[in-house]
């Protein structure tokens, strides 16, 4: 390790564990601050087939646009236009413009690809590529007063300042954050807490070829008894996610595994199952291209750093799929962690080449936890709440599904996911250039003009939402 006196003759540095949405997205931002850093990938290449699809909101478009990376997400996929909620003989009850009111609202699309290819975008998007390193294992981190060393499984090390974990949610700089949290001091990060990451669903997750009575550019979910259909499309794709509720929760580290069989198993329940008026669930599966049998995992965990590490995304907070909010919420704690970090070397004597200590350090890891953990929390339930509404979990949801959803407009919808989109963060010393005008001001861009026109429809969906809410309670619906 350097010397103290030795230290502010090199850089801060930023060791980032993970080259996934969250690492690709620091390494720009870190780029364009000008904050010298390493990625470690574990994998032999950055962009390689994993799961199906990703969906971005305006608040990541908007943070993507500063990063130089929305333009190659658009080419990659083509406008969403409709999204239907149907019954479990495949009939519609919704058909809903929800992907108009979203464009309106912020001026962003709701964009969907494969996920391969938003990483591409990513990756191709990056100022440079050198600070990435793939084949990369994590094997321990070790701490002293003038910075971290991070060991790999292949002998080497790499010596920074802080450690990033962009790990996703089995993230291996979590798992050394926690032992040495609790050799430090026992019991630090307990048992429940470790346990606050939990499975009550599984997900029969993949993608087939595009298929004519599935047209491009829309959302299909279906509901069933325990399970839901999530069916989304474009020119040459068709992205598959079923929901099932398990028998019984599963906390960390006691999590299911599956085998192929299990994977055909679960797949021959359903292939006579509708997802339209015309099409089986079968007809998507015998084509598939990819297609896995994985724990939906979910929760929130109450330390996001300790010394000096800290977590970002998946590793940190863990969301259901169905509303596509996680992936955004990865970027947004990215853009806020960055903004501290900047920041902070712009006000220090030395810069770029100061090396805040260790009290400092944590306050700005502390900072960051604060301003993002009741975002974390907001979309957490959200999300959670949408999962178990579109697999009808119990009497309640299923009421909720059937009888009070089809009551809210489109305006009604939009304005709900308006409510939570508004509050997108982006770089503070990137600039946007040719952001497009919505209806709905961002939170952080101090704005003069009032929308009255937004106001009726927000307390419509306030009430809307509440009154749902006061349903879980009287039906003792617990998430």
């Amino acid at each position: 390790m350097q010397m103290v006196d030795e230290k502010n003759k090199r850089p801060f540095r930023v060791v980032v564990v993970g080259a996934g949405i969250a690492g690709l997205t620091l390494s720009n931002a870190l780029q364009r601050a000008g904050i010298d850093h390493v990625v470690l990938e574990k994998h032999k290449q950055v962009v390689h087939a994993s799961g199906a699809s990703i969906g971005i909101w305006p608040n990541g478009s908007r943070l993507l646009a500063q990063l130089g990376c929305l333009d190659s997400i658009k080419k990659a996929c083509s406008k969403m236009k409709v999204s239907y909620t149907r019954n479990s003989d495949g009939k519609a009850f919704i058909t809903s413009k929800l992907f108009d009111e979203i464009s309106k609202r912020h001026g962003y699309e709701f964009f969907l690809l494969e996920r391969m290819e938003f990483i591409r975008a990513l990756y191709n998007g990056l100022p440079s590529r050198t600070p990435i390193k793939t084949g990369c294992a994590v094997k321990s981190i070790s701490e002293s007063v003038d910075g971290v060393r991070v060991f790999l499984e292949d002998g080497s090390h790499e010596d920074g300042d802080i450690v990033v974990g962009c790990d996703g949610v089995a993230s291996s700089v979590r798992k050394i954050m926690w032992d040495h949290a609790n050799e430090a001091v026992p019991n630090t990060i307990t048992t429940k807490e470790m346990q606050s990451l939990k499975v009550n669903y599984k997900c029969l997750v993949g993608l087939s070829p595009a298929i004519a009575q599935l047209p491009s550019g829309s959302m299909t979910v279906v509901h069933n008894n325990g399970f839901s259909f999530l069916i989304m499309t474009q020119p040459q794709l068709t992205f598959f996610f079923v929901f099932k509720k398990l028998d019984q929760t599963h906390y960390w580290p006691n999590f299911p595994k599956y085998s192929r069989k299990d994977i055909e198993t679960e797949a021959s329940l359903l292939v006579d199952l509708h997802v339209n008026d015309d099409v089986l669930f079968g007809e998507i599966w015998n084509n598939r291209l990819r297609g896995d049998l994985i724990n939906v995992e979910e929760g929130i965990f109450q330390h996001w750093h300790s010394g000096r590490s800290v977590l970002v995304g998946d590793s940190a907070h863990k969301f259901t799929p169905n509303i596509a909010f996680g992936g955004n919420c990865a970027m947004e704690s990215v853009a806020t962690l960055a903004n501290l970090i900047k920041a902070k070397l712009e006000t220090s004597p030395h810069g770029l080449f100061s090396h805040p200590s260790q009290e400092e350090l944590s306050a700005i890891f502390q900072t960051y936890q604060g301003q993002r953990l009741p975002r974390a929390q907001e979309i957490s339930w959200l999300s959670t709440f949408n999962t178990r509404v579109q697999a009808c979990e119990n009497a309640c949801f299923n009421f909720i599904a059937k009888y009070c959803f089809p009551l809210a407009t489109d305006g009604m919808v939009g304005g709900l996911f308006a409510a939570t989109v508004k509050k997108g963060v982006k770089l503070d010393y990137v600039p946007l250039v040719g952001q497009p005008e919505g209806t709905v001001p961002w939170e952080d861009e101090k704005r003069l003009r009032d929308f009255p026109s937004q106001k009726s429809a927000y307390w419509k969906t306030v009430l809307t939402l509440g009154m749902l809410v006061v349903l879980c309670v009287i039906f003792g619906v617990r998430f």
